[in-house]
C-alpha cells in the first residue's frame, strides 16, 4: 500500500448512499445515525487509509468550503470491508464529521450506484 502525503489527497464523491440500500448492507448498520454520512466515492487516485482526515471540499473548481471529516469505514457493492480505499477503486465510504454538513454535501443526490450521478465534489485531506 502506497500512501500519499495527507495534504495531497483528494477523494471524488458522486452522491449519498440511499438509506434503503444502506439498510440492506449489513456492514453499514452501525453507521445509520446522524453523526455519519455514507457516500459513493469515485475512482481514487490514491490509497487512502482509514482515519484519513479531510479538511476542505472543492466543487466546480473552487476550494473554499471548510469541512472536518474522518474516513472511518470503507466497503464496496459486495459488502466487503477494506482497511483503506485502494487506488483505482470506486467504493462506499463512511465519514464521521464535526458540526453541520455543508450545503454542497446535503444537496448531493441520493443514489443506488456510482453511475446514477454526474456530480462530483472532492474531499481534500
Amino acid at each position: 500500500m502506497q500512501l500519499k502525503q495527507e495534504n495531497k489527497i483528494k477523494l471524488g464523491i458522486r452522491g449519498k448512499l440511499k438509506r434503503d440500500l444502506a439498510l440492506n448492507l449489513s456492514s453499514l448498520q452501525n453507521y445509520l445515525d446522524d453523526k455519519y454520512i455514507l457516500l459513493f466515492a469515485d475512482y481514487s487516485n490514491f490509497d487512502i487509509p482509514l482515519f484519513q482526515e479531510f479538511h476542505a471540499i472543492s466543487f466546480n473548481g473552487k476550494r473554499n468550503i471548510i469541512f472536518e471529516a474522518t474516513l472511518i469505514y470503507v466497503t464496496q457493492q459486495y459488502n466487503k470491508a477494506f482497511d483503506f480505499i485502494p487506488s483505482g477503486w470506486k467504493t462506499i465510504v463512511v465519514l464521521s464529521y464535526l458540526g453541520e454538513l455543508p450545503l454542497e454535501i446535503m444537496q448531493l443526490p441520493e443514489i443506488e450506484e456510482w453511475y446514477d450521478s454526474h456530480v462530483t465534489l472532492y474531499l481534500e485531506g
